[in-house]
């Protein structure tokens, strides 16, 4: 039986919050950056890596609740899959010569979704009690 469905509210709205936060961030890095088609690149880049690595856990997470998979197997795809995330992260900052910084905001999109759906949390329990 897994913890959250595949429709969960929850997840829903962090998902849609991450999407949002990341293309904020690169409108920003479209103003900010001195070559400003790189800055809102780089920061989708990582936006986009950040948001294979949030599928991957997230669909081996509800493999392994339900009891599906193939094992060992499951394993060596996952793991496969960071390799993958690696060696694209490594060709857009050492090959594409995107800004760091970009891929590191558009990467912490996901973890600044969090902090707000903490601090919503937090909110509405004061409200409430």
């Amino acid at each position: 039986m897994p913890i959250t469905s595949p429709s969960d509210p929850f997840l829903r709205r962090l998902e849609r919050e991450a999407v949002v936060i990341c293309l904020g961030l690169a409108a920003v890095g479209a103003l900010v950056a001195p070559a400003r088609l790189a800055g809102a690149g780089s920061v989708l880049v990582g936006g986009g890596l950040i948001g294979v690595a949030y599928w991957s856990v997230k669909g081996a997470t509800e493999a392994a609740l339900q009891g599906t998979g193939a094992g060992p197997w499951r394993l060596v795809k996952f793991f496969t899959r960071y390799a993958i995330l690696a060696v694209a992260a490594y060709a857009a900052v050492v090959r594409l010569r995107l800004p760091v910084v970009g891929v590191l905001a558009g990467a912490s999109s996901f973890v600044l979704a969090v902090f707000v759906e903490a601090g919503r949390v937090v909110v509405t329990s004061r409200r409430s009690g």
